[in-house]
């Protein structure tokens, strides 16, 4: 629906007449309404934006996100995800944050998000969901949206997330007493338990879905007896695969579902084909492909070639395996075409509708500010009308004004007359009661002396009284300081006896002092001669310590200077090494990886280098002898020798690659002439994108990988690159992984010894390449950066107090399988 959705949309955009101005909210979002029932979506969205347009003005929420909602269905029914998206969000951001509404507009974020393979994003939209409808009690809805949850984190790969959310719907279904639904989800428990690896389990609740769909008396689940098969597919036991596929294509041709048969098919095929009965292999793969093609299931048709190459290359075949492994290719590269053509379309699609939403908008801004200009030449007229009104009644106030300023004046001029007359009266009243008021003060005052000579008379007498009593006062006084005389004659007395007997005791002590005093300047001599020894010593001291100074600061110059070199030195090094980030872009988009770089110096003698040539990416991880300056030497020149070896000279098979290596080493650094035994240890993976192969060759190092949750090993070849020795053309051996086989390897380590052999722990030892072991099958099925922070944060507490003794480089990366089920 998609691609007429667009064009007539935009047609129906660009040529429609607009009439929004004259229309209500209401008018528009009902005629809205209308057209999305008659399916006329291009015309739908047309008056929805115009409802949104006046909405927006008004600033009405809740009527906002209802049209927002509408609108993104719109665009989401359409396949436009990232304009579905976009509306979606408007929703959310003009409705509280923990309401209903708010979750289902979460889920439908969510939707778009997955189907844009935005996994992350929809993770994260699905978990809001569930955490507004938990809280709320609305156990359905809360399910519904786990199951979302679950279907994001499995096409992100992240299986024991999915385990995880997979029991909590399971413990809901069983609170709520939904049997039905707990058979279900066993069977999604089961199929996840398949993913990680974990067989055994995963039988265990096919078995359980399988009896409770028995209790119920439903008949039973075609997928869950092929899941259950391809389980004992993985597992080896064929026997019972067979049974249980058996079953289930028995019920798929009793409910005549056709279309249901290739897939099931072509897995007989293949279990036939791992049972080493290549003829009825070969008679379903070809029955699968008869009802592939009748019903055009491309997909399917793509992996019964596979299928059928695998068992003509067993039957020694090779030219049919060939052929069918060549219509596998096409079929996949077509698939893959058509899908980059249909992004392309849908981004195209997604630029016209930007385009012509702003044309709309632009339309009705253009239409807004037509009926602006008439509103306000609406406006300059009534203002003008009423101008010319209020002037004629300003003429008619100003003659009025006027008649009655000259009836004020004359009434003014008489009241001021008789406000003269009253002022004349007031004056004169004034200056009699100023007359009054001056022979009352002269009467005050007569009194006010009166009433003076009488204060002076008493204040003679009490003065005459008070001299009387001082004199009797004085009289005491000079008897008592006469006794106070005779007290002080008797102790000046006393004090002239002690004073003799003081100064007895002082000549005394004089002569006694002065004999010290003698041997005390004799001791002053002596310290005096040591002092001078001692500043001698001490301007020596001096002296010296101004040299060390002066050498202290020519040593730290010359600190500054090497270690400025040496940070030059690390960002030409910085600059010739590819960003993490990017080291696994050329794998394409089924590989995801991490780095692991921690140099013990600024530079470091580790390093790692990548590259595309002729569709083989190329991919190292190398320890170079030494570590910081003489080690960065050696990564240059690593790095150099590899561009000519496989840019320019085109070799990509991994022991050649080590072969010239080694010779371009030997000549570098003229060995065979010096006693330079420089070099470097190494992995190198060559990863093919057409036979979707992993090939492998070391020098001394090795490759893990994780098959079958296991941790396997290949070890490299123990010679290193450089040094004297001569090696022969096939001195290193190339191992080849083929990813196509079932259980293939997905996970792949290269590192080199700075790791391992790094000391630490409680007792001081070496980290040891068996713990790292055990640590990367540990954490091998989780996410990259999770992995790259395992690692990262193991060995930092490991070192705790120890110094870091060597370069650290571990490189991990997880190409996706192709298998025939």
């Amino acid at each position: 629906m998609r691609f007429w959705f667009v064009f007539f949309l935009v047609i129906g955009i660009n040529f429609s007449v607009l009439a929004q101005s004259s229309q209500t909210v209401e008018e528009l979002l009902k005629s809205a309404r209308h057209e999305q029932s008659e399916q006329k979506l291009a015309s739908a969205l047309r008056y929805y934006l115009q409802a949104v347009n006046k909405l927006e003005k008004q600033n009405d929420k809740k009527a906002l996100f209802q049209v927002y909602t509408e609108i993104g269905i719109i665009y989401q029914n359409g396949g436009l995800h990232d304009k579905a998206i976009e509306y979606f969000t408007k929703s959310q951001e003009v409705i509280d944050a923990n309401s209903s509404t708010q979750a289902v507009i979460s889920m439908r974020l969510g939707e778009s998000y997955l189907a844009q393979k935005d996994y992350p994003q929809a993770i994260t939209a699905y978990k809001n969901a569930k955490q507004i409808y938990l809280p709320q009690k609305k156990p359905y809805a809360t399910i519904q949206a786990l199951r979302q949850l679950i279907t994001a984190y499995q096409a992100n790969k992240d299986y024991q997330t999915a385990l995880d959310a997979n029991q909590e719907v399971l413990e809901m279904d069983r609170i709520i007493g939904d049997s039905a639904a707990v058979a279900a989800t066993l069977n999604n428990i089961g199929y996840t338990y398949k993913f990680l690896g974990n067989y055994n389990k995963a039988i265990t609740s096919f078995e359980q879905a399988r009896k409770i769909e028995k209790k119920l008396g439903l008949e039973e689940d075609p997928i869950t007896l092929t899941n259950t098969a391809i389980v004992y597919q993985n597992l080896a036991q064929y026997d019972n695969a067979m049974r249980f596929l058996k079953q289930s294509i028995n019920i798929v041709e009793i409910k005549n579902k056709p279309r249901e048969l290739a897939r099931l098919y072509n897995i007989m095929a293949a279990l036939y084909y791992q049972l080493g009965d290549y003829h009825n292999a070969r008679e379903y793969n070809e029955l699968a492909l008869v009802y592939a093609q009748k019903y055009k299931q491309r997909e399917i048709v793509k992996d019964i070639h596979l299928t059928a190459s695998q068992i003509n290359q067993a039957n020694n075949n090779y030219e049919d395996a060939l052929k069918s492994y060549e219509k596998h290719l096409n079929i996949r590269d077509s698939l893959l075409l058509e899908e980059r053509l249909k992004q392309q379309e849908l981004l195209q699609q997604q630029f016209l509708i930007e385009r012509t939403e702003k044309e709309l908008q632009l339309y009705m801004v253009d239409e807004e500010l037509k009926t602006a200009q008439l509103k306000e030449q609406e406006l300059t007229l009534d203002k003008q009308n009423q101008e010319l009104a209020l002037l004629q009644q300003k003429q008619e106030l100003q003659a009025e004004r006027l008649e009655k300023e000259a009836l004020e004046k004359q009434r003014t001029k008489q009241e001021l007359l008789i406000a003269q007359q009253e002022l004349n009266a007031q004056k004169a009243a004034r200056e009699v009661e100023d007359l009054q008021q001056k022979e009352l003060n002269r009467k005050r005052e007569v009194e006010r002396l009166e009433q003076q000579a009488d204060l002076n008379k008493q204040t003679l007498a009490r003065e005459r009284a008070e001299a009387e009593k001082k004199q009797a006062e004085a009289q005491a006084e000079a008897n008592v300081k006469e006794a106070e005389s005779a007290a002080q004659r008797k102790i000046f007395a006393i004090a002239a006896i002690l004073s003799l007997l003081i100064l007895l005791v002082i000549g005394f002590a004089f002569l006694s002092s002065k004999k010290k005093n003698k041997e005390l300047a004799q001791q002053k001599d002596q310290i005096e001669s040591k002092n001078v020894e001692l500043e001698q010593q001490t301007e020596e001291i001096q002296m010296q310590r101004d040299a060390i100074a002066h050498k202290s600061e020519e040593l730290n110059e010359l600190y500054i200077k090497v270690t400025d070199s040496v940070r030059y030195a690390q960002r030409i090094q910085d600059a010739i090494l590819v960003p993490p980030a990017q080291v696994f872009t050329n794998f394409g988009a089924n590989t995801e990886g991490f780095v692991l770089f921690k140099p013990r110096d600024i530079v470091s003698g580790d390093f790692y280098w990548t590259t595309e040539k002729d569709n083989r990416v190329i991919l190292t991880a190398i320890d170079c002898t030494g570590h910081g300056v003489p080690g960065a030497f050696m990564s240059l020149i690593g790095n150099d020798l590899l561009n000519e070896i496989v840019n320019l000279r085109g070799i990509t098979t991994p022991h050649e690659i080590l072969n010239e290596l080694h010779k371009g080493v030997q000549t570098t650094l003229k060995q065979q002439e010096t006693e330079n035994r420089d070099g470097m240890d190494m992995a190198l993976c060559v990863y093919d994108k057409e036979k979707n192969i992993l090939e492998f060759a070391g020098a001394k190092n090795p490759l893990l990988y994780i098959k079958n949750g296991e941790i396997e090993t290949l070890k490299g070849d123990k010679k290193p690159i450089g040094g004297k020795d001569v090696y022969k053309e096939d001195s290193f051996k190339t191992h080849i992984i083929d990813l196509n086989e079932e259980n293939a390897p997905t996970m792949f380590y290269i590192f080199s010894d700075g790791y391992q052999d790094q000391f630490g722990g409680l007792e001081g030892r070496k980290f040891m390449i068996k713990k790292l072991r055990a640590l990367l099958q540990k954490i091998h099925q989780k996410p990259m950066e999770e992995q790259h922070e395992i690692l990262d944060t193991t060995i930092v507490d490991w070192m705790k107090n120890e110094e870091q003794i060597d370069d650290i480089l571990l490189m991990g990366f997880r190409i996706e399988t192709i298998t025939t089920c």
